[in-house]
This record gives structure tokens, C-alpha cells and sequence, in this order.
């Protein structure tokens, strides 16, 4: 955790391997972090201390604190999510699934919890007992579910090329949203009364009582990347992968409002508080600060490699950046002039500020989250893991047994992630970020870093034409074509 003035680190906070989400407390004290050593794990925000562990029987995804800040709420790829004591780490409940769960999230008054899981079903459960109250059923896995503002419905979005809007009581079905590809995400605009969905090759906004279409901006490739709308839900800005711009449109009539130019692939894009600008995160080494009506530059933040996040601090008087180039860097959002420099031994994923805009939390591929003084730019607290050995020395056995595979891989296939079915489809168990692979190589994509990558796998349970995700040194993730292994390489 860093100062979001000086750059001074606060603090580091310890885990046993790759920390995959960084979230503070409502009010600020604490921080909730997720990891592949299975657990999640609280952290004192001002002095990095562990006030208590959750553990999984496998790797925790998300962990997110509930409105008031009392529990907490994990989703694993053991196939459940739990409920937690916040302060003492206690379970208060846990709830079954037969797959993995992609997220868990609170509903706003932080009675309710909704779970999106591969077992093709969203449900809802009483967050005080873990019992069910309804159950949501897709034809495919389900992707993401979100309360609306009010907590009276749920939106899911699913591989079955719908997204659905669900009463959140009775789980009876509001109306059906049709696609033509997988829906990646559905969420609602703040008052609750319409629904932007990625698919198709657009991000469309609907009406959430009716489903009917109110207005489409079509994207340059088959999903949006990013979306948002603006604070007061009457534009949104969009980006897809690979492009070199991010969109603002009217919300209401589709109308392009203003186009965000880049040299490279606009990664994130995100309004001020006030609504009144964007900021930007692209591959072209740069975020950029723009006028959210006419699309006028106000100010470039430039970085050495390619920036992953931008985000406004809560007042919307600075911009905290993250990049490739091991550093997250604080900035005027006004002028651009940097004020510190936030340093880490790899790329940076994310920077957030804490509720207060006091401190900063970053996440690197370093294998560390690191809480920052926002004032001081002094560490206050760090977490590190480590790559499993075991990992590295099979890949320095097998790297030169293998050969690029002749099939596409799921950033060829625009999914952009790597989810079960492709383990499935790969013949294998494994672990892995998403990435691309070197059939993608005519799209210019930034180094995204060593990734995790664990398996078991012996000749009795490989094939002729094996298929694998591996990482290189070089950061890009490539799919693999393996011959029979001797099962002695993969020892220790």
C-alpha cells in the first residue's frame, strides 16, 4: 500500500503465492486480498499486521467485503463460497456449488449474496445462514451476476448467449436477453432502470424491466472489453480488444458522443466522479485524461511500457496508473504532473485507492500487493508469494520438447480468458491467467508476465496431439503441442 501523494510505501502484505484481488474495507481500515495459496486473508490498512486467514480447499478468486464491513464473502474454484467475520475470521456459512464459482457478491443492503458458478446456474442465499432462496438456471456456465442498486433483481450473463434479468426474491424471471455469441458481462446503470450487456461484437444498453433494445454501439471485435457508465447513467464509455480507441455514447439513443484516440489498445476506460472526464489505459505506454463531451485531451500520463489501469481517486483530483513497466505512478488529474512514482519488481496489474483517497494498494506480477501512504509514498504494507519451483524446473525440462499447436486458442477465439472448457478441451488440469498465444502474433499485444501454471500430468493421462497453456520468460502465453513425456521430468 502506497501515499497517493509521495509515492512512500506503507506497508507489504504477505501471502504464500500470487495475490489475485486487492479490496479495502468500506471505511478504509482494512484490506481483503485473494489468492492462489487458497486463502483470502485481512490486513490492518495502517500497520500490514494479519488480523485473520480464510481458507479454500483451492484457489480463491474473489473477496469482497459487505456494506457495512463485518463479513466478507469469498468464491473459490473449490466450488464454493463462504461467509466470513470480518474481524475475527470465523465461517458464518458456506455455500455449495457443484463447479467452480466465477464471483460472489453482496446484495446492498448485505442480506443477500449472489454466486455466478460453471454449473450453469446463479443463485441467491441468505447471507446470515448460507440458505438458499432461489436458484437462476442458464443452458451454459454463467459468467457474471450482479444485484441491481435496489437489491430487487439480479442480472446474469451466460455462455447460453443470453443475459437475464431475475426477481431477486422469488428468482422468477423478469425477461430474457438475446444474443448471438456468449455474453461476457451484464450490469446495471446506476438508477437500476436499463442494462448494458457485452456481446455480439457491441455493447448494448436495454431496458431492465422489458429487455427491449434501447440502443447498440457496435465494437471492432466479437466482445467489448470494458464498459461504464457514467455516474449519473446517461452515457457510457466502451472498449474492445486490440483497438486503439475507447467510445462515448449516449446511452439513451446509441449516438456516438466522442471517440478516445490511442497509438495502441485501449485497455481500461473510466469517468471521473463528477463525470465530466475520462481517463485511459493503453498499450501505447500512456493514460490519457479527456473531456467526456467533446473528447478534447487534457493531459497525458506517460509511463515506459504499457499501461494496465487508470482510476480516479475518490475526489477526482488525481489518477493512479499501473503498467508494465514496474511502477504505479500517482498524477494531477488536472495538469498530468506526476507526483510520485509507486515501485514494484514487475508489472503492475492494478492501483486503487482506499474509500478515504488516503492510501493506495497496488497488485503486481511480482507476486506482492504493496499499501501505500497516499501523503508520504511510504510502503506501509506488502504481500509476496513465490513460484512454485516444482513449476519452473518442469518447464525448463518440457520447453524444448514442444511445438506451437494447430488450433486456435481462446483469444483467437475472441473469449479472451481461459476457462474449464478449454482445460477440457486441452485434455488436462491446470492453472493459468488468460493470455494469447503465438497464433495471435499479428496483433500487437504487451508482455502480460510469467503466469502460474501447475499440473500432475504423467504419459497415462496425456495424448498423442496434448494440447497446453505455457508461459515464457519473454511474458506471453502461448499454446502448446507436446509429445509423450517421460513421467520423470515432472519430478522435483
Amino acid at each position: 500500500m502506497w501515499d497517493a501523494q509521495t509515492g512512500e510505501e506503507f506497508c507489504r502484505l504477505k501471502h504464500d503465492n500470487w495475490v489475485q484481488t486487492a479490496v479495502f474495507s468500506p471505511d478504509g481500515l482494512r484490506i481483503v486480498t485473494a489468492s492462489l495459496d487458497k486463502t483470502a486473508r485481512v490486513w490492518d490498512a495502517q500497520t500490514g499486521e494479519e488480523v485473520c486467514s480464510l481458507k479454500h480447499d483451492d484457489i480463491v478468486n474473489t473477496a469482497v467485503f459487505s456494506p457495512d464491513g463485518l463479513r466478507i464473502v469469498t468464491a473459490s474454484w473449490d466450488s464454493t463460497a463462504r461467509v466470513w467475520d470480518a474481524q475475527t475470521g470465523e465461517e458464518v456459512c458456506k455455500i455449495q456449488h457443484t463447479a467452480m464459482l466465477r464471483a460472489a457478491v453482496f446484495s446492498s443492503d448485505g442480506l443477500r449474496i449472489v454466486t455466478a458458478s460453471l454449473d450453469k446456474t446463479a443463485r441467491v442465499w441468505d447471507a446470515q445462514t448460507g440458505g438458499e432462496i432461489n436458484r437462476p438456471q442458464h443452458d451454459d456456465k454463467v459468467n457474471t451476476a450482479v444485484f441491481s442498486p435496489d437489491g430487487l433483481r439480479i442480472v446474469t450473463a451466460s455462455w447460453d448467449k443470453t443475459a437475464k434479468v431475475w426477481d431477486a426474491l422469488n428468482g422468477e424471471e423478469v425477461c430474457t436477453i438475446q444474443h448471438d455469441y456468449w455474453v461476457n458481462t451484464a450490469v446495471f446503470s446506476p438508477d437500476g432502470l436499463r442494462i448494458v450487456t457485452a456481446a455480439d461484437g457491441a455493447a448494448t444498453v436495454w431496458d431492465a424491466k422489458s429487455g427491449e433494445e434501447i440502443c447498440k454501439e457496435h465494437c471492432d471485435y466479437p466482445v467489448a472489453q470494458c464498459f461504464a457508465f457514467s455516474p449519473d447513467g446517461l452515457e457510457v464509455v466502451s472498449t474492445s480488444p486490440y483497438t486503439a480507441f475507447a467510445d462515448v455514447w449516449d446511452a439513451q439513443t446509441g449516438e456516438e458522443v466522442c471517440r478516445l484516440r490511442h497509438d495502441d489498445w485501449v485497455k481500461t476506460a473510466v469517468f471521473s466522479p463528477d463525470g465530466l472526464r475520462i481517463v485511459t489505459a493503453s498499450s501505447d505506454s500512456t493514460a490519457r485524461v479527456w473531456d467526456a463531451q467533446t473528447g478534447e485531451e487534457f493531459c497525458r500520463l506517460k509511463h515506459d511500457d504499457c499501461v494496465q489501469t487508470a482510476v480516479f481517486s475518490p475526489d477526482g483530483l488525481r489518477i493512479v496508473t499501473a503498467s508494465a513497466d514496474k511502477t504505479a505512478r500517482v498524477w494531477d488529474a488536472q495538469t498530468g504532473e506526476e507526483f510520485c512514482r509507486l515501485k514494484h519488481d514487475d508489472s503492475v496489474e492494478a492501483a486503487f485507492f482506499s474509500p478515504d483517497g488516503l492510501r493506495i494498494v497496488t497488485a503486481s506480477l511480482d507476486s506482492t500487493a504493496r499499501v501505500w501512504d497516499a501523503q508520504t509514498a511510504l510502503l506501509l504494507v506488502t504481500t509476496c508469494s513465490r513460484v512454485n519451483s516444482r513449476t519452473l524446473n518442469w518447464f525448463e525440462k518440457i520447453e524444448t520438447r514442444v511445438k506451437f499447436a494447430q488450433t486456435s486458442c481462446p483469444r483467437c477465439l475472441g473469449k479472451g480468458v481461459v476457462d474449464e472448457e478449454d482445460i477440457e478441451r486441452f485434455g488436462m488440469q491446470g492453472q493459468w491467467q488468460s493470455g494469447r498465444c503465438q497464433r495471435c502474433a499479428k496483433v500487437r499485444v504487451p508482455p502480460l508476465a510469467q503466469m502460474v501454471f501447475e499440473t500432475n500430468l504423467t504419459s497415462d493421462d496425456s495424448r498423442d496431439d496434448g494440447l497446453i497453456v505455457a508461459g515464457l520468460d519473454s511474458g506471453q502465453v502461448c499454446l502448446l503441442q507436446y509429445q509423450q513425456v517421460d513421467p520423470s521430468l515432472l519430478g522435483s
